[in-house]
């Protein structure tokens, strides 16, 4: 049947999760063993079938972790070393890339993502996350550290010219899978993070409703699984750069024109989204589609078609759920909101939240529910006086 059907069937044997995170990371697991060893010319440059997956689902009985460990531990067992640590600072990650410049990095939750490259010794990871996204041949990283306890730079880190010596990364090729509930995305998307392109360079899968339950997960098909890890390596073997057929160019530029037809008067926001995936995205899918249907380095009309199906979906999925989100006044107030709790050194009073943001009391408390669901801040009931007064709620940003 193919890799990618032999893996979810595989997958839907022992869990419930929605059968279409299994479909999308069955393409993460090829293009992690792919990783540079497959191209298309692309301009000036090289272009790759690297992915940054995001899994969106209700709750937990979508099992979100569940189907990314199936995925993780299955990349693991071929390419041992190519798991990158999600615990990292910048400069961890800058040394783990040195000496191994691809890999995969799995984040459960798309919020630990966001805390670990927000925090002060990491202020440089999402540029450098973005950076790599592009897999371009040397990232340069600057000059080397000075030596510590020195104002000039060691005898070591001159070049031949008596210059300071610059540093890089070669060929990096970066995968990224997450999960996160549409709350919490919606919330995200309030963030500098969609101008700045970090959150846009994600394809998001988001869960159909749930056809089956399984409240007890059963033991794997081992067979079934070694035969899944037989086929990875054959695909290990494929090498080369990718061409493709009149037929597929055709087909890629008449959907590119009708898409961007569609979609350039939509939301303001999700348009960073629809640019990835009709510019990147389609044709990572139509390269993994043709190496995984063939073995080979030529994509057809076939391998086109389908990758440009993906993207319609996630782009009308996309338009549907975040229509609303540049409309009316509530955004402004929501952005207001988070402002002012943002610029808070610890809890703050809703009534002070109140006064501040000049919110109108019920969009307030909308607004602050959403942002208590979406776990960006947390909300705690104690005494505001010293007199042991009424009880009232207090709020504090998490991040």
């Amino acid at each position: 049947m193919g890799f990618f059907r032999d893996y979810v069937d595989y997958c839907e044997e022992f869990t419930d999760a929605p059968a279409v995170f299994h479909q999308r990371l069955a393409y993460l697991v090829l293009s992690s063993v792919l990783n540079l060893r497959v191209k298309i010319r692309h301009g000036h440059r090289f272009f790759y079938p690297n992915l940054w997956l995001m899994l969106i689902a209700p709750s937990t009985f979508y099992r979100k972790s569940y189907a990314l460990s199936i995925a993780k531990h299955l990349v693991e067992e071929i390419e041992p070393n190519f798991l990158i640590p999600n615990n990292f600072s910048t400069e961890g990650l800058r040394e783990f890339l040195a000496t191994s410049a691809q890999g995969m990095i799995v984040f459960d939750e798309f919020r630990d993502l966001m805390a670990t490259i927000s925090k002060r010794y990491n202020e440089d990871a999402k540029g450098f996350l973005m950076e790599s996204y592009d897999c371009p041949p040397r990232l340069t990283l600057g000059l080397r550290a000075k030596v510590k306890g020195k104002k000039k730079f060691s005898t070591e880190d001159i070049d031949e010219n008596g210059k300071p010596e610059r540093f890089w990364i070669q060929n990096p090729f970066i995968n990224l899978a997450t999960a996160t509930t549409m709350e919490w995305f919606r919330a995200s998307l309030y963030a500098p993070d969609i101008p700045g392109g970090f959150i846009p360079r994600f394809f998001i899968v988001q869960a159909y409703p749930k056809t089956k339950t399984i409240s007890w997960l059963g033991s794997d098909d081992s067979a079934k699984r070694e035969a899944l890890v037989e086929q990875l390596r054959s695909y290990q073997l494929v090498s080369g750069e990718m061409q493709i057929t009149p037929r597929a160019r055709a087909y890629q530029h008449d959907w590119y024109a009708a898409f961007e037809k569609k979609r350039s008067d939509d939301n303001g926001k999700i348009a960073p989204f629809y640019s990835r995936l009709a510019d990147e995205y389609v044709k990572k899918f139509a390269i993994l589609n043709a190496v995984e249907r063939t073995h080979g380095l030529l994509i057809d009309s076939d391998d086109m078609a389908a990758a440009c199906a993906y993207c319609d979906n996630c782009a009308q999925e996309l338009g549907d759920t975040l229509a609303d989100l540049d409309g009316g006044a509530y955004p402004q107030d929501r952005r207001r909101v988070e402002q002012f709790l943002k610029a808070q050194k610890g809890k703050v009073p809703r009534a002070l939240v109140y006064r501040s943001t000049r919110v109108r009391a019920r969009i307030l408390d909308e607004i602050l529910s959403e942002l208590v669901t979406s776990e960006l801040i947390v909300s705690s009931r104690a005494t505001s006086g010293k007199d042991g007064g009424p009880p009232t709620t207090w709020y504090e940003w998490k991040y």
